[in-house]
């Protein structure tokens, strides 16, 4: 069931319109109009591009409805008419909607030498994680995918408030992903430990997309990867999880039904790679966009 609002004019409301005035292919929304005068539903005349949405009239618990099915992405102008009456809303149809997470922990990132550290004002995880989201939305908004950036942040921890954030955003999560952007610690100031590693909770068949995402990002990476195989790690169920603690990003979206992936990409505490993620947020949030476009296939707009 998506998240729905009411429209009104002085005359006619329609119920049942989509929150943002935006669906995915595969939702559906039931709409009811009304005259403002009487609490009975009435009997409309719908207009729309039938290119692009299909709406079947139905009389059933004893009022008019009408369900609206998106077919392509676009954009197009409902109306409704009755008795001479009219109201309208445009309606945007997207194929799938991304929640995007950036890291909220403000770890340094090591210098070249690999041996001193930025400050947490300099470059720190957050920071740069923000700035590769931001590019990362700014290339999705080029496709027909519905994009929400979060700049929610709290001092209870990294994640906490996010993955609510995201269910009451999104207006069906069977066509969504919550998709967080992390970058790893561990190498101590080693070349010998990089790469990227991919972590998804049960919510979806989305574990080629995270080990998509690894792949892509490792292909672009100073030095790629020595992680141990599979690449992929974290097979979360509901509960505790079964790999590397309790990851809040994963498990507490899977129990509001969102499909989600985190991915580390490479090690900012490796040199080599903690300068590349520093001077290449936009070809990194390029990279991921492509995985992402090209997964769900997503066309561009």
């Amino acid at each position: 069931m998506i998240n729905t609002k009411t429209i009104n004019t002085s005359e006619l409301s329609i119920s049942g319109v989509p929150i943002n005035n935006v669906i995915c292919i595969g939702s559906t929304s039931t709409l009811t109009v009304q005259e403002n005068a009487s609490s009975n539903s009435v009997d409309a005349t719908w207009n729309y591009n039938s290119n692009i949405v299909h709406i079947e009239k139905v009389f059933m618990y004893h009022t008019y409805m009408a369900k609206l099915v998106p077919i392509s992405v676009g954009i197009t102008n409902v109306t409704a008419t009755y008795n001479g009456k009219q109201i309208s809303f445009n309606l945007e149809v997207d194929k799938n909607e991304i929640y995007i997470s950036p890291a909220n922990h403000k770890k340094p990132y090591i210098k070249p030498d690999g041996k001193t550290w930025y400050t947490t004002s300099q470059w720190n995880e957050k920071k740069n994680m923000e700035i590769v989201a931001n590019h990362l939305k700014s290339y999705l908004d080029n496709y027909w995918v519905h994009v929400f950036l979060t700049n929610h942040t709290t001092d209870q921890g990294e994640y906490y408030g996010r993955p609510e954030e995201a269910r009451d955003w999104m207006f069906d999560s069977n066509n969504a992903l919550y998709l967080a952007l992390h970058s790893n610690a561990g190498a101590g100031g080693s070349t010998n430990t990089r790469g990227s590693t991919g972590y998804y909770n049960h919510n979806g068949d989305i574990q080629p997309l995270a080990l998509s995402l690894v792949n892509a990002v490792d292909a672009i990476l100073p030095g790629g990867t020595n992680r141990a195989t599979p690449t992929i790690a974290g097979n979360y169920s509901s509960g505790t999880p079964t790999y590397a603690g309790n990851l809040g990003e994963l498990r507490v979206p899977e129990e509001y039904n969102i499909a989600s992936v985190l991915i580390e990409n490479g090690f900012h505490d490796n040199p080599s790679q903690a300068a590349f993620l520093i001077s290449n947020q936009q070809l990194l949030a390029e990279t991921i966009g492509t995985v992402l476009v090209n997964y769900f296939n997503i066309p561009h707009r």
